[in-house]
């Protein structure tokens, strides 16, 4: 079916001329726009006041991506009720609060970017269980149970509640546009308040905000009205929804997530009724959608991590443009500029929008404009910054961009005085300190003791799913190239050799290397680590055995069932825990029980046999399972030997990665950052 869309679209046959359609404007109401990449809405937490202002830190961030040329910037969801929903945290921002979003604006209108901000009607069902201890019973379209702690109910929010918050939208909204914002964006996704009462399975009212889609969707649209009372009826407002919440189970619940590619029945929104609400939508006045997809039952749809295809969700936003006339803007990792523009020249969206893209690299648009694609620092899937801001409660930032967040305090500084560096260790850690380092004007030898710089960042992008790490590797060479930074290959370090250089500082990041413990029966050639699986120095037969639950077990696991073993994980703790993001957490827990891969948890390796490997649990309880391979992921332990020679022999000596304690792609991007950030202020 052709697309729509002639509202806000113009001539796309050809786009802006050398550079594509990724850079010709476009319009939402009588808003032009100048170019088609929006930032997608991220929580900013951390980078509030309590009083509702933003911080200087959170000016900051949104104008280093207005810097790098993005068209569109859609802040963070922002509540305007807290007494109907009585939350910790920032309160709405209020009268006192204006002034910081007018600096705001004015800041990203020097670039000529636009901004909108993106408001909240409450968390309803989806409150975190840590808010649930202090509120109590949280409200939401009808009563159910709340989705974290399913034994609280909901109560149903009355007319009056509704019409308290109605008010404050459009308070907040009129507020917001004397202050120079362009526009607002209503949260209608991922299983929020909004969507509580857009959808049946949670709205079962039988009042004027229940029943049909007319009445299911009032309160957004008295919203909208409001907002355009406050505003003027030209202010521009989109609404963000998931077209299909990918969520499975009985009408009552209990509910979980759709895997790609299966075909459950759908106990959520389905596509049918998501396009009715998109047509609905439209015909109420809203000035743009943004096309997602998920729920909390479906999480990795919501926030698609490394498991998910990029633009994993372009199929919904093009199902949509078909059926309506206002601009629709597309996400879901979307941040390979060949793809976004692809989306654009086939018509599937009139917008794309990209979060964590431009978390990893502001300057993502600036770069695919003029041709330097490869120097875009390439997001992970990780969601570290996901799980800083909701989970761990700290600022907002970025696993690959230590500087994210932190925008003013982190600005390149350049040292009085240059330094000859040598940095030990082509890993993670000390491919970063190099770049860091020869950023701020210092002359840097890397020493690599392999062929290839890397690190572990070579066998774990081995995984199709993990070719972003892959995409990072590539990056850093790239860098360190155009920085002039000297690479040695097939040095292994000595004493010697870092007396015989005299550098004026050392930066150690000799990594780590794979636990390998002592197990009675392994003299045989069955037992491999992964990392020599995964690099193809070891083979592995049809039945396999994973020592070790944690996140690389279990992406190893997936992989190995991907090629069709037969795989059992053996993991000591009680529950598998991986120290991620949730949405990467269920989504590759669900994927392994797709590929039926058995857990024994709660139990340890105790012997090998010549049929597989005997296990046992903290009461000596054993169990025997066949295999033909045991693949040790059990941890790894810091190559520590030279550092410890050297460090009360050279004065400005530094430990950076895996040397100092074995940790993530994130503790050692951003430890190899702070020692460039260390080595130029000891450059007096």
């Amino acid at each position: 079916m052709p697309a729509k869309g002639r509202a806000g679209r113009m001539n796309m046959k050809e786009g802006v001329e050398g550079f594509g359609p990724l850079f010709e404007p476009v319009r939402i109401a009588g808003l032009e726009i100048q170019n088609r990449i929006a930032m997608a809405p991220m929580r900013t937490g951390g980078l509030m006041n309590p009083d509702g202002s933003l911080t200087q830190r959170c000016i900051d961030y949104y104008t280093e991506r207005a810097k790098g040329g993005a068209g569109l910037i859609i802040t963070g969801c922002t509540r305007v009720d807290n007494t109907v929903e009585r939350l910790p945290g920032p309160i709405p921002p209020a009268f006192d609060a204006m002034p910081s979003y007018g600096e705001l604006a004015e800041s990203i209108h020097y670039y000529g970017t636009k901004v909108f901000v993106q408001l909240t009607a409450g968390l309803g069902r989806v409150m975190p269980p840590d808010y649930l201890e202090i509120v109590g019973t949280p409200v939401s379209s009808s009563v159910g149970p709340a989705f974290w702690k399913e034994s609280v109910l909901t109560r149903e929010i009355t007319p009056e509640e509704i019409q308290q918050i109605v008010e404050a939208f459009g308070e907040i909204a009129g507020r917001l546009a004397s202050s120079g914002i362009d526009g607002i964006e209503l949260h209608g996704h991922e299983g929020y308040l909004f969507d509580q009462f857009a959808t049946g399975v949670w709205n079962r009212r039988t009042d004027r905000y229940g029943g049909s889609i007319e009445g299911r969707l009032r309160f957004a649209v008295e919203v909208l009205n409001a907002i355009k009372k406050e505003a003027g009826k030209d202010f521009p407002v989109i609404y963000q929804f998931g077209l299909k919440h990918y969520m499975k189970g009985r009408s009552s619940g209990p509910w979980s997530g759709i895997l790609p590619g299966d075909t459950q029945e759908e106990a959520g929104r389905d596509i049918v009724q998501g396009l009715e609400l998109a047509r609905f939508l439209e015909k109420a006045g809203f000035d743009a959608v943004q096309i997602d997809a998920g729920c909390f039952e479906s999480r990795y749809w919501a926030h698609p991590p490394v498991y998910q295809a990029h633009a994993c969700m372009v199929d919904l936003a093009a199902m949509v443009k078909s059926v309506i006339d206002v601009p629709v803007i597309a996400v879901g990792r979307l941040d390979i500029p060949e793809l976004a523009e692809g989306v654009l020249a086939r018509g599937q969206a009139d917008i794309i929008a990209l979060g964590r893209g431009l978390l990893a690299d502001p300057y993502w648009p600036m770069k695919a404009r003029n041709g330097d694609r490869s120097k875009i620092r390439p997001c992970i899937g990780c969601h570290f910054c996901m799980k800083r801001i909701s989970e761990d409660r700290k600022p907002l930032s970025c696993a690959v961009n230590p500087a994210c967040g932190k925008e003013r305090l982190h600005n390149t500084m350049y040292p009085p005085r240059v330094k000859r560096i040598m940095v030990i260790g082509g890993g993670i850690g000390g491919m970063e300190a190099a770049r860091a380092v020869a950023l701020r004007g210092h002359n840097v030898e890397l020493y690599e003791a392999g062929s290839r710089i890397g690190g572990h960042l070579l066998p774990a992008a081995v995984p199709v799913f993990n070719h972003d790490l892959g995409r990072l590797r590539d990056w850093y060479e790239e860098q360190l190239t155009a920085l002039g930074v000297t690479i040695k290959y097939g040095v292994e370090v000595t004493p010697e050799i870092v007396r015989a250089s005299a550098p004026d500082a050392v930066v150690v990041a000799t990594g780590s290397r794979p636990v390998s413990p002592e197990l009675p029966g392994a003299a045989g050639g069955n037992v491999t680590s992964c990392i020599d699986l995964l690099l193809g120095k070891e083979k592995c037969g049809n039945r396999v055995v994973v020592a070790g639950g944690g996140l690389i077990g279990c992406q190893v696991a997936l992989w190995l069932a991907g090629q069709g073993k037969k795989i059992t994980i053996v993991e000591k703790l009680p529950e598998t825990s991986m120290g991620v993001f949730n949405a990467n957490e269920n989504m590759l827990l669900e994927l392994l029980e797709r590929e039926d891969v058995i857990f024994l948890n709660g139990m340890h390796i105790c012997e090998m046999t010549g049929e597989g490997i005997i296990v046992t649990d903290d009461v000596y309880k054993t169990v025997s399972v066949k295999c033909d391979t045991l693949v040790l992921a059990i941890g790894l332990t810091s190559e520590r030997s030279l550092y410890d020679t050297l460090k009360m022999e050279v004065p400005e000596i530094y430990a950076v990665g895996d040397m100092k304690k074995p940790g993530t792609i994130q503790e050692a991007i951003w430890d190899g950052f702070h020692v460039g950030r260390a080595i130029c202020a000891h450059a007096g």
